[in-house]
């Protein structure tokens, strides 16, 4: 379950999200970790499309099938 994520406002836009993903993501493979949960619950347009380019769905607590 990934708990929470941000990036400092002055350093958005530059893909340090997405790499933390991609980081959670390998991490969980190398353990055998079928699933992520992301609470994707954000009145955010820009918190939704992150969250779709990371192929989570923006359904409440969305689960990312990696394994």
């Amino acid at each position: 379950t990934i708990d929470e994520l941000v990036v400092d406002p002055a350093y958005r836009r530059r893909g340090l999200g997405q790499a933390l993903i991609e980081a959670v993501v390998r991490l969980a493979q190398s353990r055998q970790c079928p699933l992520l949960y992301f609470d994707t619950l954000q009145d955010s347009a820009d918190v939704q499309a992150f969250y779709r380019a990371c192929g989570f769905a923006d359904t409440g607590v969305a689960t990312l099938q990696i394994g």
